[in-house]
């Protein structure tokens, strides 16, 4: 779409996250065994499932584990060892979201052109003031200045 000559994507994928409890710890590493894996193998089917069966366009839907250390933080409590999976896939964005996105799009689009504008006009009375004090020095210093079209 073009909108005061700024392109905006007419539809976006978004990347969906969604914890997977069962294999989420209070510590950094997890092992797995054939039978863990095999339920991580059907929580993903599951999620396909629901989303075809809910009409959503969506790429592979993946198994991300991620784990860290216990943090020391000296603004606080320290951060805690923990080890997370989730589910991670790209899917198209809804019509609300869409709707959401391109609307701030457009206004974020306004205030840059609005913010070009006023750059322009303070730049010109910058220019203008700067000729009439320059015309000026010319006139006290006795000469003239004709035809200059300010």
């Amino acid at each position: 779409m073009n909108y005061k000559g700024h392109n905006i994507e007419e539809t976006r994928n978004e990347m969906r996250n969604e914890k997977v409890d069962k294999f989420t710890y209070d510590y950094n590493e997890i092992e797995l065994g054939i039978e863990e894996l095999d339920e991580l193998k059907e929580i993903i089917r599951k999620k396909e499932a629901e989303l075809k069966e809910k009409g959503i366009k969506f790429s592979d839907v993946k198994i991300k584990m991620s784990g860290c250390a216990e943090q020391y933080n000296p603004n606080g409590a320290d951060y805690p060892a923990e080890f997370i999976t989730e589910l991670s896939w790209m899917e198209e964005e809804s019509q609300e979201e869409k709707e959401k996105r391109i609307q701030w799009e457009k206004e974020r689009i306004d205030m840059i052109i609005e913010d070009r504008i006023a750059s322009e006009a303070r730049e010109e009375r910058i220019r203008r003031a700067s000729l009439k004090a320059a015309i000026k020095v010319i006139e006290e210093n006795g000469g003239t200045v004709t035809n200059l079209k300010i």
